[in-house]
C-alpha cells in the first residue's frame, strides 16, 4: 500500500487539546472540591467549578463535532483497488479497510471558522457523516489522491491559486 494522503501532527495537536481538556476539568473538580470542603460558603469556587466544566463540555462537544470525521491517513493500493483509511480519535485511531471505489461525492469546501481551512469531503457507507481531508497548500497533492478526486482537487487549486 502507498500513502496518497496524511495530515501530519494532526493527531498529536487533537491528543494535547484532550489533555488540556483534561486538565480544566480535574480543575473544576477541585474548585468543587473547595466549595464542599469550605461548608458551602465559597462563591467564587463554585463559579469557577461551573466555569470549568461548563469550558470542558463545551469544548469535548467541539473537539467531537470537528475532529472525528477528520482523515489522518489514506492508504491505498491502486491496483487491487484496496484502501485503509486512518481517522483520529483521542489517544488511538478508527480504521477503516475496504475497495477505492466505495468513496464518493468528492467535494472542495472551506471549513468555516476563526481559520478557513481548505477540505476535501468525500462519503463512506461505513462512516455516518462526510470525512474531511484538510489541505495545505504547501504540501504536494499525490497523483493517486488526483485521480480520485479530479473534480475536488482541480477546483482547491483554482481557489488557491496553486497549480499541479
Amino acid at each position: 500500500m502507498t500513502r496518497i494522503y496524511e495530515n501530519r501532527g494532526f493527531a498529536t495537536r487533537m491528543n494535547i487539546s484532550c489533555l488540556v481538556i483534561v486538565g480544566a476539568l480535574l480543575f473544576g473538580c477541585w474548585e468543587l472540591f473547595a466549595v464542599f470542603r469550605s461548608g458551602g460558603e465559597s462563591s467564587t469556587n463554585l463559579l469557577f467549578a461551573v466555569l470549568f466544566f461548563g469550558g470542558g463540555a463545551y469544548s469535548i462537544k467541539q473537539l467531537r463535532d470537528t475532529a472525528f470525521d477528520t482523515v489522518v491517513a489514506l492508504d491505498a493500493d491502486p491496483v487491487a483497488h484496496h484502501s485503509l483509511l486512518t481517522l483520529w480519535r483521542p489517544f488511538s485511531s478508527k480504521t477503516i479497510a475496504g475497495p477505492l471505489d466505495r468513496f464518493t461525492d468528492w467535494q472542495f469546501q472551506t471549513r468555516s471558522g476563526r481559520v478557513r481551512t481548505p477540505i476535501l469531503t468525500a462519503h463512506h457507507p461505513d462512516h455516518p457523516r462526510p470525512l474531511e481531508f484538510e489541505l495545505r497548500t504547501d504540501v504536494a497533492i499525490s497523483e493517486e489522491l488526483r485521480t480520485l478526486a479530479p473534480e475536488a482537487v482541480e477546483a482547491f487549486e483554482r481557489r488557491s491559486g496553486k497549480t499541479a
